[in-house]
């Protein structure tokens, strides 16, 4: 019984292997770091690590920051391989046609923080030239989110006989905050 082995890569989202520095970061599922950071080149390192169950990423220089995050289980003497996706920053350059879950940083990140920032009551207007900032930032047009939102909304809206009662109030609360977020934007 030994050690497992990870072969770790960093690819973009047309699969092509991202071959620049990276650092890589191992935790487990507490969060805690169970590996110093290491740095290493060509999209591709491995490393040995005790068996068990790991959530990775990895930190690439130029362009955007940090790949998804990876979940990986392994056993005594396994050899597991890591795909870690370095998503596209520029919204424009990331699929067009794609969900809003598959596209770019800015798809993904701009909906959780806008609510976030409503849920903490920042001042709408604030959130609002924030929310314009981050979206020229990630050359994202406003028409993007509010697609979004609006599909979130009438998922949620035709599936509320899914949710127990005790999730009811939850959910509304989240329709309520979409429909603010949707009217910031709008």
């Amino acid at each position: 019984m030994g050690y497992a082995i990870l072969n770790i890569w960093v690819r973009n989202e047309k699969c092509e292997v991202v071959d620049r520095r990276a650092h890589l970061h191992i935790y487990n599922c507490h969060g805690i770091q169970v590996l110093p950071t290491t740095w290493f080149g060509g999209g591709h390192t491995e490393v040995k690590v005790p068996p068990g169950c790991y959530i990775i990423t990895a930190g690439v220089v130029y362009g955007n920051v940090y790949t998804d995050k990876t979940l990986v289980v392994v056993g005594c003497d396994e050899k597991a391989c890591v795909n870690l996706v370095l998503n596209e920053f520029s919204e424009r350059k990331a699929k067009k046609n794609a969900p809003m879950i598959a596209r770019g940083c800015g798809a993904r990140i701009i909906p959780p923080f806008a609510l976030n920032a409503l849920k903490a009551g920042i001042e709408p207007d604030e959130i609002g030239n924030t929310l314009e900032t981050i979206m020229k930032a990630a050359d994202m047009d406003r028409d993007q989110l509010l697609t979004w939102i609006e599909s979130e909304s009438r998922e949620l809206e035709q599936n509320m006989q899914l949710f127990k009662e005790t999730e009811l109030k939850d959910v509304k609360k989240y329709l309520d905050a979409l429909q603010l977020l949707q009217n910031l934007i709008g």
